[in-house]
């Protein structure tokens, strides 16, 4: 509908008679000038009329909600979804018509797909009828005639594409939710609320799939892996976007394929999601980073030379050279492009989002934390991250950065270290610069071979030795730092 008013307008404009016109849920496209040009163009006798259809409490005809937009032509409006009897007709500008009179919070965007004027009661789905429809020519009143007056069963229906369904979600779903749930749990700061093993699960789904590395079918097995209509990521409550995964593949050390990340376009299936332990926002990126894979990561890993960060407010901060000087030189800006391709910018317009999760297995989870700390600075919005078997980035000020000052004034939680049995690589480096290497605080741990009752540690003491809290129970000598391994892969 959208790009109906665009064909409108540049249609008429090339002198073509437009006639009575409906769009169906369409956000405003343009400000006042606009609208007043469109209003000229379809006055009576010129044209049109053209009539919006608003059902409900839709949000999409108030979207965008920036005061520079403004709406033209004729709403009809619908009061519920369910009736074919229209409840007013007006001008759409009318701010006491239609629409118009809906509070902006009571607005939803779920309205959007049921009503009473298509087949079968909404817009966006086909129920069991698909094939019959778009492949067999046939209506619905007469696919419903066939399969009420046949004895003979009609063959299963073939599904609709999923990158070719209408997706559930539009930017008018604000994240007033998550906003409003992180400001409850700010009065109450517990950490472990902000831990959900279901998310865990889909970011652990997302971080196995980084493993198979840029194939001509990558993008299609991040989609159905991570579908907000079914599986693992729906039970954490969101969805990857069809077109919008980005795989990357970064050089080092004269292995063209030594690096492999991808970025994704995510957005949260329910209101229900925005709520503790989740916090999803409505609408976010995924950056998730390829763990150890070749001899070219071993010798990145291995080079822990510590190099100053030069930020005066991250002060005496340093990182291993092998991590800053890759993310420098080359991996740095192979991430914000590919975060912009997949609809994040740290300086985010009406249709696009700062919003990033981060999250990686082994060296991954090691250049999560990194990622972290510099898309923050860049001005990208870091939510809640994962890493998963992560080694140690950088010094005790670089991790008290991350720990305490970066994400404090949004949650009392950065990310999530996710350790298991006695596998030592979360706890490796042991020193940097004859010093105690950095550690995240907040950390859940998993016993081997087991999901049930892990250990969450939030506290400075408890990520030390003498905490003996989750992975710090163990002693070093009894940890394992065998890549790979069970303690490390399982």
């Amino acid at each position: 509908a959208a790009i109906a008013q665009i064909a409108l307008m540049r249609l008429s404009a090339q002198g073509f008679r437009i006639g009575t016109s409906y769009l169906f849920s369409s956000p405003m496209v343009g400000d006042a000038g606009f609208a007043s040009y469109m209003e000229r163009m379809f006055q009576p006798g010129q044209g049109g009329p053209v009539f919006e259809v608003v059902e409900g409490k839709e949000s999409a005809a108030r979207w965008p909600f920036e005061s520079d937009f403004r709406p033209w032509g004729f709403q009809a409006y619908y009061s519920k979804t369910s009736s074919k009897d229209v409840s007013s007709i007006c001008y759409s500008d009318d701010p006491l018509c239609g629409i118009n009179r809906v509070a902006q919070k009571d607005l939803t965007h779920s309205d959007v797909c049921d009503s009473a004027l298509a087949p079968d009661g909404s817009f966006c789905s086909f129920g069991n009828d698909f094939a019959g429809q778009c492949y067999g020519g046939m209506s619905v009143s007469i696919l419903h005639t066939i399969q009420n007056n046949t004895r003979i069963p009609l063959p299963p229906g073939i599904p609709q594409p999923a990158d070719q369904q209408e997706q559930p979600w539009h930017p008018s779903e604000a994240d007033g939710e998550q906003v409003a749930s992180l400001v409850v749990e700010k009065k109450m700061p517990k950490p472990e609320d902000f831990f959900s093993l279901d998310v865990l699960k889909a970011m652990a789904a997302l971080c196995k799939i980084a493993y198979c590395g840029s194939t001509p079918v990558f993008e299609n097995v991040v989609v159905s892996t991570c579908s907000g209509q079914g599986g693992v990521c729906s039970k954490a409550g969101f969805g990857v976007v069809p077109h919008s995964v980005k795989p990357t593949i970064v050089a080092d050390r004269g292995n063209s394929q030594a690096l492999f990340f991808y970025t994704a376009l995510a957005r949260r299936t329910t209101r229900e999601f925005a709520k503790a332990p989740y916090f999803m926002p409505a609408e976010t990126c995924l950056l998730i980073f390829r763990g150890t894979a070749n001899q070219e990561n071993s010798q990145m890993n291995n080079a822990l030379r510590q190099m100053s960060l030069d930020d005066a407010e991250c002060e005496n901060c340093t990182v291993s050279a092998g991590l800053l000087q890759i993310w420098d030189s080359k991996l740095g800006g192979k991430v914000v492009h590919a975060l912009n391709v997949s609809g994040c910018t740290a300086q985010p317009s009406g249709v696009t989002s700062n919003k990033v999760i981060i999250a990686g297995h082994s060296m991954g989870g090691t250049m999560a934390t990194l990622a972290a700390y510099k898309l923050h600075r860049l001005g990208f919005s870091v939510q809640l991250s994962w890493t998963i078997e992560g080694g140690r980035p950088g010094n005790m000020a670089f991790m008290d950065y991350i720990n305490d000052q970066a994400f404090a004034v949004e949650r009392p939680v950065p990310m999530w270290l996710v350790t298991h049995a006695n596998d030592g690589i979360a706890r490796w480096p042991k020193q940097v610069n004859k010093e105690a290497a950095g550690r995240l605080n907040y950390h859940v741990h998993f016993r081997e071979g087991s999901l049930q009752n892990p250990t969450i540690c939030t506290t400075a003491r408890e990520a030390t030795q003498a905490g003996r809290c989750g992975i710090f129970q163990h002693d070093r000598a009894n940890l394992s730092f065998e890549v790979p391994s069970a303690a490390h892969c399982l």
